[in-house]
């Protein structure tokens, strides 16, 4: 019943918010008193555009403080899109140095090259992995007597030990943007009850959005 009062309203619909892909139609004067997206150098415009475009939809700030909340909140679960990927990237560049790790301590002294010593031995083989599909596939068969079988996995798990306390940091940014946005939505509803339920129902949308696109198994070997 919510929905459909809020459509007779003129709000949009889930659908709507999900499909926006044009940027919002902020007038100029307020585009101009916002300044310039929180971008930093590599994320994408349009992107940003498109989160904004979908929030603001749905919000409909009426005057200027509505729209620096909403904005303001936009801005927030953009940075909290920033913090994941680079939890993501952090693990991912430290995928190569878990398995040299699992390599290491499991590689036979009769498996080592003379002139070789463990670490060299495994980094060599660690890099082959991204290089040679025959080396992928001895180092896949070495592990697997020592019971380690989804290697891929067992990378990424690597990798999340090794980087913890950079992963941990960024969970308490992330924690702390957290509480940025409910502050946020608080002063919303001060302001205007209707429209913090409709933004909080946009935030809804975007953390199903984000479960669904996590739930993507990696292609990364």
């Amino acid at each position: 019943m919510k929905e459909n009062r809020d459509t007779e309203q003129g709000a949009p619909s889930n659908a709507d918010l999900v499909n926006a892909s044009a940027p919002p139609c902020i007038p100029a004067g307020i585009r101009t008193l916002l300044g310039k997206p929180p971008l930093v150098v590599g994320e994408d415009r349009d992107l940003y555009e498109t989160l904004l475009a979908g929030i603001v939809a749905r919000a409909q700030p009426k005057d200027i403080i509505a729209w620096m909340l909403v904005v303001n909140f936009a801005n927030l679960q953009w940075e909290n899109r920033r913090w994941h990927e680079a939890m993501a990237g952090i693990i991912n560049v430290a995928r190569r140095d878990g398995l040299q790790s699992m390599i290491e301590l499991t590689i036979d002294e009769n498996d080592i090259q003379d002139g070789s010593d463990p670490e060299r031995e495994a980094e060599i083989r660690s890099h082959n992995w991204y290089r040679e599909p025959d080396s992928r596939q001895a180092t896949t068969e070495h592990l697997a007597k020592y019971d380690i079988v989804d290697v891929s996995d067992t990378m990424s798990a690597q990798a999340i030990a090794m980087r913890a306390p950079e992963i941990e940091m960024l969970q308490r940014m992330m924690a702390a943007n957290e509480l940025r946005c409910s502050a946020v939505l608080r002063e919303l509803e001060r302001h205007d009850e209707a429209m913090a339920r409709r933004v909080r129902e946009s935030r809804e949308v975007i953390d199903v959005e984000a479960e669904e696109f996590a739930a993507i198994p990696s292609a990364q070997p």
